[in-house]
């Protein structure tokens, strides 16, 4: 489905005159689609729906500037046009800090937050050019990226790797040309909201983005409203750990 530049799909088994109540947001080069494995698990009570940020998977890519706060403003033009408020809104990574961006610039679409290892800052010059990384993985084929994927992380569940290969060969490299907000600190961030928020993280030996000393920073900077949790993962808490992400998330939901 499409909401002007933005394309959005939605999980869950209810019929569709039952209103989401979650919204998922991917990290950078991700789609919305990668959220398929863990959509279930997450969306047993209610439905959700996950968009592709601009310049990942189906979404458009405009000519003006991006970050976290532009990022926000697509999410609100959505929940706005389906009627949608005080949504449980899920991130990770670049999807994390727009989902923070959310809650501080439009409270009303959001009850609470869950951040799946955001950064601590996200810079401009995280995607000042295109990392070498995501170059490589798209001048492979579709079977030569899940064969990669697979490599590198072993742990992952099998049914990851399709939908995580597709993202990597749909992801626009323009969105690395375009000017970039400010640099945004997470805390700051969280210093501007007003719901509750879980921030997941996993271990910087593995990937994690967080230290200790960030996560302590957010968690003051939330007065009480952030609750922290260590998970033994990396980078990617929900493909390392999907047991562990969807039991944090649950016990987080109440």
């Amino acid at each position: 489905m499409r909401t002007a530049h933005l394309s959005w799909r939605r999980f869950g088994a209810q019929p569709d005159t039952v209103a989401p109540g979650i919204v998922l947001l991917h990290g950078f080069t991700d789609s919305a689609d990668c959220w398929e494995p863990v959509a279930a698990g997450l969306t047993a009570e209610v439905p959700a729906i996950a968009l592709d940020a601009r310049g990942h998977g189906a979404s458009g890519l405009p000519d003006e500037p991006v970050g976290p706060h532009r990022q926000a403003a697509d999410v609100a033009l959505v929940l706005d046009a389906l009627g949608l408020s005080a949504m449980t809104v899920i991130g990770h990574s670049m999807g994390a800090v727009t989902a923070c961006a959310l809650a501080a610039d439009r409270p009303d679409l959001v009850r609470t937050l869950v951040l799946e290892d955001p950064p601590p800052v996200w810079e401009p010059t995280v995607v000042a050019e295109p990392p070498p990384w995501i170059v490589e993985l798209k001048a492979l084929d579709h079977a030569g990226r899940v064969a990669r994927g697979r490599a590198e992380n072993p742990a992952w569940p099998p049914t990851e790797f399709d939908a995580w290969s597709r993202s990597k060969d749909e992801f626009d490299l323009r969105f690395c040309a375009l000017p970039y907000e400010p640099a945004v600190p997470l805390a700051d961030l969280l210093a501007r909201t007003a719901c509750p928020a879980l921030l997941l993280h996993g271990d910087p030996v593995r990937g994690g983005l967080l230290t200790g000393d960030d996560v302590a920073a957010c968690v003051a900077a939330g007065g009480g409203r952030v609750t922290a949790r260590h998970l033994d993962a990396g980078h990617c808490v929900r493909r390392d750990d999907p047991a562990a992400f969807l039991a944090a998330v649950a016990e987080h939901l109440g």
